[in-house]
């Protein structure tokens, strides 16, 4: 917000920037989850949760593809990022709130590293999340900027956010009330390989901002969200 239209200037702090606050936010969410859930209820918080993210993300991107496409010049960016500012501010504070589990010990990270070579069910687990974090920043990316650039439109990417979270939606609470804990494994496998056929689906339309474009590409939507639904909740 600070840097407006000069944004592409510092390219390099600003993902660096982003980098360091995932990286923060993702390690604090991660051990929250299993500081508030026990193995009992960590399958219906999962999906519960993913139910909650997913009905945010039907409102979020359509609301912000609308108002940015509604306001001239930067303006849309600037009111949109300060007010998903101001709303993740509030989810700060929130989680003040919480009662976390007394723990002791260091945190020692090259002991993290060395369990790799001990522990191999560590060792998979942790080359499952590089490998996930690398679908994450090219797929996933991939789609977004893919649906921008081919429409050109704000307006057309909060659609496809719509439909996509609409599907995730649906998919976080079939997979919350059929997946059963012996079944990860196959429903991981199946998940996986429906994202990949994912990809071989035809082109994307060439008009995605026209108005009867949600139902002409919201196939690709629908695949996209419900496989990765596959890979991130179970």
């Amino acid at each position: 917000m600070l840097v407006g239209s000069r944004a592409h200037q510092y390219l390099l702090f600003l993902g660096a920037l982003l980098g360091v606050g995932y990286g923060f936010y993702w390690l604090a969410f991660n051990v929250l989850t299993f500081e508030i859930t026990e193995p009992e209820t960590r399958d219906f918080f999962n999906g519960f949760f993913g139910v909650l993210t997913s009905s945010a993300g039907m409102i979020g991107p359509i609301v912000a593809g609308y108002i940015i496409s509604s306001l001239h010049g930067a303006k849309g960016y600037t009111f949109v990022f300060s007010l998903s500012l101001g709303l993740f501010l509030v989810a700060v504070l929130l989680s003040f709130f919480l009662k976390r589990r007394a723990a002791a010990g260091n945190y020692l990270f090259v002991r993290i590293l060395k369990e790799r070579n001990e522990n191999r069910n560590w060792r998979l687990i942790t080359n499952a999340h590089f490998f996930q974090g690398l679908r994450e920043g090219t797929f996933v990316f991939i789609i977004s900027v893919l649906v921008y650039v081919t429409s050109g439109s704000e307006w057309a990417l909060g659609k496809f956010g719509l439909v996509n979270s609409f599907t995730s939606f649906v998919a976080y609470y079939a997979v919350s009330r059929l997946i059963k804990r012996e079944y990860r494994m196959k429903a991981i496998l199946l998940g996986g390989a429906l994202l990949y056929g994912a990809i071989f689906f035809d082109r994307f339309p060439s008009d995605l901002s026209a108005p009867h474009s949600l139902c002409h590409h919201d196939r690709h939507c629908v695949s996209i969200a419900a496989c990765s639904v596959f890979l991130l909740d179970v």
